[in-house]
């Protein structure tokens, strides 16, 4: 197993992100895969500097992994996980 360690938006965006549209994640993973790139895009766009865009990442990350149900329902999180 290899490790790769992101220390800026062009890793995401020029190598983890090309590599899993190339080989793509299966079932909620590959869903949660779509919310992480949603919210890349949000950050490329200097959205998450603004209120409204912590608001709609807050958003995107509560449907992510386990808060991605079958019934709908979401986990709470707080501002804190958005900035760190």
């Amino acid at each position: 197993m290899g490790h790769f360690f992101v220390s800026k938006l062009s890793d995401l965006t020029d190598k983890i992100i090309p590599f899993f549209e190339n080989y793509p994640l299966e079932g909620s993973k590959r869903l949660d895969f779509e919310d992480f790139c949603k919210v890349v895009k949000l950050i490329q766009m200097k959205t998450h500097l603004t209120q409204e865009g912590v608001d709609q990442i807050m958003e995107i990350k509560a449907g992510m992994n386990k808060g991605r149900s079958r019934n709908g329902s979401k986990y709470p999180i707080s501002r804190q996980h958005v900035l760190t």
